[in-house]
């Protein structure tokens, strides 16, 4: 993870020297700015008042009708019938308009999507540019779990992972589904009826976007399948809370993580970080806003914890972070961002916070990952921080030169824009390829 932080540090300061070192028509001011009460679930609430341990069997995001909200595409594409496209990325009100509009026949389709076939990627690319939608959650998710998040039931079922997806009128005006992961690409016939994907494709106009695989020069410089969004130029600065250091969220945070922060024994380190102890674990709240916590007493066997679902431990993650944070949420939206597991039941559950359409990244890396092993929380690390958006807008390089200056960097990098969070106050905007 550490090696992972420096490497992001390293290629934003590397971007940085070199958009100084070729536009240097710009002002100085210009890099700056370019680098630069809802309620606790009821099922949550209750689980955690029942006395079990906290990241326990029965804590899923499904039970409580919130895990619709557990990932979103943070890119999204609709091709017209005339092969026009108009792209969504980086923006959070275009993304919610598209998304908005899509999911229901998005739904539909991979509901409905047939056993899948491997296809070669010619016929992916191909697909990108028929008419159709086109959704990039950036990390792959498990396709059954994302059928009933979107309040679908599955026709057949499917155990992949995809991060890429396109629904697509085919040659023979039937609808298929298409998807990418790091295996394959791979394609469903599937009962959804194209007048209806159709009509949806007409409600969007072309802006311009494009695949980097579309255009020979940008192919060569960044990942292939990036789609380029050339009206981007300015993006709005944010302005950083540490929700932590409310004593009511303190409380209500180790409520829920199963602490008495109030009987319990509790000490201060020199750097400022508070320490409690209790019978089940350990609370380590930091001035900066990242809680560390660390169980020391689970049971294994308790509730039937072997045995459980990727989809059901994600779901159970997401329920603690979002509970932990109920109300207290500014601008900023957290998302699934990734699953590590190994064969002796140990599961890692990363989430990352999102802000009008770019990721937030943290010194840490991930905004929160809670640790299970054998279906029992084992540790969890958060960063508990609100991001309010700003009047102040940064200005951007343009993508398209941000993605020449990436090419010379990293060739077939993924260029993304992002904000950095350092634990200040104020939260920049900056390119990055990693």
């Amino acid at each position: 993870m550490k090696r992972k932080i420096s490497e992001l540090l390293k290629s934003l300061a590397i971007v940085a020297l070199a958009v100084n070192a070729v536009f240097l028509a710009y002002k100085s001011e210009v890099f700056n700015e370019f680098l630069a009460e809802a309620k606790l679930p009821a099922k949550l609430a209750a689980y955690f008042q029942s006395g079990k341990q906290p990241g326990g069997i029965g804590n899923t995001a499904g039970e409580n009708g919130e895990a619709g909200m557990l990932a979103k595409p943070v890119c999204m594409a609709v091709v017209s019938d005339v092969g026009a496209r108009y792209g969504a990325k980086y923006d959070a009100e275009q993304l919610t308009d598209v998304y908005e509009k899509t999911v229901n026949i998005f739904g539909e389709a991979l509901g409905s999507a047939a056993v899948p076939e491997a296809c070669g990627e010619n016929e992916w690319r191909a697909a990108l540019a028929r008419p159709g939608i086109y959704w990039d959650y950036q990390v792959e998710l498990p396709i059954a779990s994302l059928v009933k998040w979107l309040g679908m039931s599955a026709l057949n079922a499917n155990s992949d992972y995809a991060s890429r997806f396109a629904v697509v009128i085919g040659e023979s005006g039937d609808v298929i589904v298409y998807y990418a992961n790091s295996d394959g690409c791979y394609r469903c016939g599937t009962a959804a009826a194209a007048d209806s994907l159709g009509g949806v494709l007409l409600e969007f106009l072309p802006n311009g976007a494009y695949f980097a695989f579309e255009s020979e020069d940008v192919g060569k410089m960044v990942e292939p399948y990036t789609l380029v969004m050339p009206e981007v130029s300015s993006k709005y600065v944010l302005s950083a809370e540490n929700i932590i250091g409310r004593e009511d969220i303190r409380e209500r945070t180790a409520e829920l993580l199963g602490m008495n922060i109030l009987g319990g024994a509790s000490y201060l380190e020199k750097n400022g970080t508070m320490v409690f102890v209790g019978v089940s674990g350990i609370l380590r709240i930091h001035p900066d806003g990242e809680v560390n916590y660390s169980a020391t007493d689970y049971d294994y066997t308790a509730d039937n914890a072997d045995g459980v679902s990727d989809e059901q431990i994600i779901e159970r993650a997401y329920a603690l972070v979002s509970g932990l944070r109920a109300g207290c949420s500014g601008s900023e939206t957290m998302y699934f961002s990734g699953l590590e597991k190994s064969g002796d039941g140990r599961y890692v559950v990363s989430f990352s916070y999102f802000a009008d359409g770019a990721m937030i990244v943290q010194r840490s890396g991930k905004a929160a990952a809670a640790v299970y092993e054998k279906g029992r929380l084992v540790s969890l690390d958060i960063w508990m921080r609100s991001y309010f958006q700003t009047e102040e807008r940064a200005t951007l390089l343009p993508e398209l030169q941000a993605a020449a200056i990436a090419g010379g960097l990293q060739k077939n990098g993924s260029l993304k824009l992002v904000y950095y969070d350092d634990g200040g106050g104020t939260v920049q905007p900056a390119w990055t390829v990693e």
